[in-house]
């Protein structure tokens, strides 16, 4: 019986190893720091300073994104936790849907950009 313990212990030690070095999933504040402010909010696109796209990602992201149908598709919502591929903010990060273009305008985000949202949004798109 202690044998087959210390060998359920052994196989379980790498598991355990393995999810310790995984990086953990980016928070929305990094998000905003790093990706919304400097390239969606400040050009004013997605700020305050523009009430009628109903998207601020400047003082409200995370009401502005998570569970929130999408105004291009109400069938999609902006960001589904879990579901980076059921998400328009992700889908419009890697190219054009449908009539909404990617996003940002004029320039396209960084791979690593891309995956930090892909990322958060796969861990549930937690608000931090």
């Amino acid at each position: 019986m202690l044998a087959r313990i210390a060998h359920l212990s052994l196989l379980a030690a790498p598991l355990a190893f393995g999810a310790a070095c995984l990086p953990a999933p980016p928070t929305l504040a990094q998000l905003t720091t790093q990706i919304f402010e400097p390239r969606c909010s400040a050009s004013g696109c997605h700020g305050a300073t523009d009430p009628s796209r109903a998207l601020n990602l400047q003082s409200d992201a995370i009401a502005s994104l998570v569970d929130v149908a999408s105004v291009e598709d109400p069938a999609v919502p902006r960001v589904a936790p879990g579901d980076p591929d059921g998400s328009l903010l992700y889908l419009v990060l890697v190219g054009p849907v449908g009539a909404t273009r990617q996003m940002p305008p004029g320039a396209v985000l960084p791979a690593e950009d891309v995956e930090l949202v892909r990322r958060w949004i796969e861990a549930g798109a937690a608000a931090d």
